[in-house]
C-alpha cells in the first residue's frame, strides 16, 4: 500500500521541486511586492460593485434583514456567501475582510499560474525551467491580474477557476470525487461567481470528451454522479432565485446578457473612472449610428458595418487592456502605457508559442494523447475571446482569455530565446519589430480614447 501511494504522489512532488527554486521564489516575491503596493492603496476603500457585494454579505448574514429587503436580481450569490463565511474570522470590519479576501485571491492566482507552469512544459528537461519561468513571469507580474486580486470583485477568482477547471479536466483522476470537484466543480464555481464564466462548463465538458477519445481513461459510470455532484456551487444561485424571484435558473434573475448584447454593438469599450477630473462611467461609443434596439447579433444583418466595428474593437480590447485599475483613479496615469506594453509583450510571446506548437503538429502530425491539452487550451482561448466580443467590453473581461492562453508562453519563450541566440542581428530585428508593434498598438489604443470625448492623451501631453 505504501509503495502504491508513493507511486501516485511522487510525480507531483518531483514536479513541484523542479519548478520551485530560487528564481521562481524571486519571481513570486517581486509579484507579491506589487500586490502589497496595490492592496495598500485600496484596502480601506470600496467602490461600486464592491459596495454591492458588501451589502449582499450583510443581507446573507442577517436572515431577518434579507427576508425584509430581498436580493438584487443582477448579482450572483456565491461570492457574498464566501465573504459571509469569513465573517467569523474578521467580524464586520470591511478593511480587514478585504485584506483577507485579497490575500486568498492572490494565493489563488499564484496557485493557478504555478499549476499552468508545472503541468505544461517541453519534453527537454534542460529547457523546461526557462519555459516554466516565462509562464510564471507573464502570469505573476501581470499588473492587471495582481490589481484585480486586491478588490472585492469576482473577476480574478473566476478567471483562475476557469483556467484551473480546464487543466484539472485533462490532468486529474475523474473517477475520484476530488477530480470531479477540481474540474466540473471549479467550472461551476466560476459560473456561480461570474455569469460570463458559464462557457467554462462547456470547455470542461469538451476537454473531458477529448480526453476520453485521446486517452480512453474516463470511466463514465464512475465520473457521472461525481460530476453531477460537483455542480453544487450553482445550487445557491438556483435556490435564492427560486425563493426571491420565482425563477428556476442558475443565472442572475435580471436579463444581463440581453442587455450586454445591446450594449456590445453600441459601445466599443467601457471604463469606470474615479478621477476627480472626470468621475463617471466613460463610454467608447460606436461611431456608426444605429437603432437603440439593435443587438450584436441582429446587427450582423441590419447594421453590418456597425457590427464589424464593434467586434473589431472588442477583439482588439482582448489584446489591449487599457487602464490597469478596474476603477481608474487617473485617466492620464503613465502606468497605463507600461501595463499595455507588458500585455502586448505577453501576447506576442504567447503567439510565438502557439505558432511553435502548430509547427510541431505540422512536422510530426497531431497526437491527441500528447497534444490534447494544447488543443483544448487553444480552442477555449479562441472561443472565450469570441464570446466576450459579444458583450460590452471592460478590461476585466479579458482576464480568463489570458490565463487560458498563458501556457503557450512556455514554448513561445523558448522560441524567442532560440531566435536571439542566433546573433546580434536577430536582437536588433526582434527589438525593432517589438518597438514598432507596441507603438502602433498604443497609438490605436490612445486614438480610441478620443472617441469618448473625455480622454485626449495627445492634447494632455503634447498640446
Amino acid at each position: 500500500m505504501r509503495a502504491n501511494i508513493t507511486r501516485v504522489q511522487a510525480p507531483w512532488v518531483r514536479r513541484l521541486r523542479e519548478v520551485v527554486g530560487v528564481p521562481e521564489l524571486a519571481i513570486v516575491l517581486v509579484s507579491y511586492a506589487v500586490f502589497v503596493y496595490y492592496l495598500s492603496a485600496s484596502y480601506d476603500t470600496n467602490l461600486f460593485d464592491e459596495l454591492h457585494y458588501l451589502l449582499m454579505t450583510q443581507l446573507l448574514s442577517a436572515p431577518d434583514l434579507l427576508a425584509e429587503t430581498g436580493l438584487h436580481g443582477a448579482r450572483t450569490y456565491l461570492y457574498p456567501w464566501l465573504l459571509t463565511a469569513l465573517l467569523p474570522i474578521t467580524g464586520w470590519n470591511p478593511p480587514v475582510l478585504k485584506i483577507l479576501v485579497a490575500m486568498l485571491q492572490y494565493a489563488a492566482l499564484v496557485a493557478t499560474v504555478l499549476a499552468l507552469a508545472v503541468c505544461i512544459g517541453p519534453g527537454d528537461a534542460q529547457r523546461a525551467p526557462a519555459a516554466r519561468r516565462t509562464v510564471l513571469v507573464l502570469g505573476l507580474w501581470n499588473p492587471y491580474l495582481i490589481q484585480a486580486t486586491t478588490l472585492l470583485l469576482t473577476d480574478a477568482l473566476a478567471a483562475c477557476a476557469i483556467a484551473g477547471s480546464l487543466l484539472a479536466a485533462w490532468r486529474c483522476d475523474l473517477g475520484r470525487l476530488r477530480g470531479a470537484l477540481a474540474s466540473v466543480g471549479l467550472a461551476a464555481a466560476a459560473a456561480a461567481l461570474r455569469p460570463a464564466a458559464l462557457p467554462a462548463l462547456v470547455f470542461v465538458a469538451g476537454t473531458i470528451a477529448l480526453r476520453s477519445v485521446a486517452r480512453g481513461d474516463v470511466v463514465w459510470r464512475r465520473f457521472g454522479w461525481r460530476g453531477a455532484l460537483a455542480l453544487a456551487p450553482l445550487l445557491a444561485q438556483l435556490a435564492l432565485n427560486v425563493r426571491y424571484f420565482g425563477l428556476w435558473t442558475v443565472l442572475p434573475a435580471a436579463p444581463m446578457y440581453s442587455l450586454q448584447r445591446m450594449w456590445a454593438v453600441h459601445r466599443l469599450r467601457y471604463v469606470t473612472s474615479v478621477d476627480p477630473a472626470s468621475p463617471s462611467a466613460i463610454i467608447y461609443a460606436n461611431p456608426i449610428a444605429i437603432a437603440p434596439h439593435e443587438t450584436i447579433y441582429s446587427a450582423i444583418v441590419n447594421e453590418p458595418t456597425a457590427f464589424v466595428v464593434a467586434i473589431g474593437a472588442h477583439l482588439f480590447h482582448v489584446l489591449d487592456w487599457g487602464y490597469i485599475h478596474v476603477y481608474v483613479p487617473d485617466l492620464y496615469a503613465l502606468s497605463r502605457l507600461v501595463g499595455s506594453v507588458f500585455v502586448y509583450t505577453a501576447w506576442a510571446i504567447i503567439a510565438l508559442g502557439a505558432i511553435s506548437v502548430v509547427r510541431r503538429w505540422w512536422r510530426s502530425a497531431i497526437r491527441l494523447e500528447r497534444d490534447g491539452l494544447w488543443l483544448a487550451l487553444g480552442m477555449a482561448t479562441l472561443l472565450y475571446a469570441g464570446f466576450t466580443a459579444t458583450t460590452q467590453m471592460e478590461t476585466r473581461y479579458a482576464y480568463p482569455t489570458m490565463l487560458l492562453a498563458l501556457p503557450f508562453a512556455g514554448p513561445g519563450g523558448l522560441a524567442l530565446l532560440d531566435w536571439l541566440r542566433a546573433g546580434p542581428g536577430h536582437w536588433l530585428a526582434a527589438g525593432f519589430a517589438w518597438a514598432l508593434a507596441c507603438a502602433g498598438l498604443l497609438y490605436l489604443s490612445l486614438w480610441l480614447d478620443l472617441t469618448t470625448g473625455k480622454i485626449d492623451w495627445f492634447a494632455h501631453y503634447l498640446g
